[in-house]
Order: C-alpha cells, then sequence, then structure tokens
C-alpha cells in the first residue's frame, strides 16, 4: 500500500540511505512491515557510511520531540529504534517536523551522550570514531522558522531557530564526512554551523 507513502533505500558511493516513511506508524511506531525491511537493511549493509532519513524526529528540542502533549510518536519511535540505530552503526539520522536546527551528541542505544575525541582540520571539528548515532536537524527547508520548547540537558551540541531557507550540504571524502548547515539569507548563501565526521 502506498496510502502513507514510501520507504526505500538507495547506496551512492560508499553511503547507504535510508528513507523512513514515519507516517506508515500506526499510531505509534514504524508498523511491522517497514520496521522489519529496516532491519534487512540494516543487517545487510556494508557500506563505510549509513545515513536514515525521516521526517518525525527521535530527539527535538522543539514541541514535537520535547512538548510532553505533542511529542507521542517521537517517544514512541525512540523507544522502537534508537536502540537498533546504535546497534548496528548508524552514523546520522536526519530528522525533520519540528524547523529548528540542532545535533546531537554521538548517543548510545538508551540515548545518552558518549565521549567523543575531536580533531581540527582547515577550520572544522571532526568527531574521530563516535561511539554512537548523530540526530541532526538542519532547520526550516521551506520560511517557517520553529520555536525551541526545551533543550534536554547534556546531549546537544547546538539547537537553535532558523528562521530562513536553510539545509545542509555534505562532502564524503572517503572516510571524512563534513557537513555545512548553511541558510539563504540577504541575497546569498551563508553558513551557520560546520562539522564533521572521521573515521580510522
Amino acid at each position: 500500500s502506498t496510502a502513507n507513502g514510501y520507504y526505500y533505500s538507495f547506496t551512492y558511493g560508499n553511503a547507504k540511505f535510508i528513507m523512513l516513511n514515519t507516517n506508515n506508524n500506526g499510531g505509534s511506531g514504524l508498523e511491522k512491515a517497514q520496521y522489519d525491511w529496516l532491519i534487512n537493511e540494516l543487517e545487510n549493509n556494508d557500506c563505510t557510511w549509513t545515513f536514515v532519513a525521516m521526517h518525525a524526529p527521535l530527539y527535538s528540542v522543539g514541541k514535537w520531540g520535547s512538548d510532553s502533549a505533542r511529542n507521542g510518536q517521537s517517544r514512541a519511535l525512540r523507544t522502537q529504534l534508537q536502540g537498533i540505530f546504535a546497534q548496528y552503526g548508524v552514523d546520522i539520522v536526519f530528522q525533520g517536523h519540528d524547523h529548528l536546527a540542532s545535533r546531537t551528541k554521538a548517543l548510545d542505544g538508551k540515548g545518552n551522550a558518549t565521549t567523543e575525541s575531536w580533531v581540527e582540520e582547515s577550520g572544522v571539528s571532526y568527531s574521530v570514531d563516535p561511539d554512537g548515532v548523530v540526530y541532526v536537524m538542519d532547520g526550516t527547508a521551506g520560511s517557517s522558522g520553529g520555536a525551541v520548547t526545551s533543550v534536554a540537558d547534556g546531549i546537544y551540541y547546538y539547537a537553535q531557530t532558523v528562521a530562513t531557507q536553510s539545509w545542509a550540504d555534505i562532502t564524503i571524502e572517503g572516510n571524512k564526512l563534513t557537513l555545512a548547515l548553511k541558510y539563504y539569507s540577504g541575497g546569498k548563501v551563508n553558513t551557520l554551523k560546520t562539522w564533521g565526521i572521521k573515521k580510522s
């Protein structure tokens, strides 16, 4: 059935992209067919990099992730997925719904921040072999900014409103990933944040 949209995956270079459909949720976490498909995709993945993209967030400082009256879906997805994302070595989970910019620390399968080692290259800080999953939001995409509801202590490197069009430019060079969070303002493209991950 495509009534609630698609879920799919593809490989590009040394990166695996898994696109989940959080509308296909049965009222809480992913429905069984999609969940089983996800496990199969993760188990049969030999790429250097693994990315998951999903609309509803596991971690967000906005109302859909932090407001207890509205974050039921986020809580259910977190319970269902954060352990397997960590178990199978997902590098980054890209999330939406709340129109904010945020990056968590590398989180283990229980949502605890792990210790990260950093190196600096050409003015960019790279987390070296992070032991956990990084959860990212890259702003509005459109022109409607969201509001920060609550910031959980200890798990975010940054979490803020972006009130104009924004997106992430990602470059992968072998075992090095660089992400630049960019936005459009004043007739030009500007960079808000830049960070990366290196694998040894």
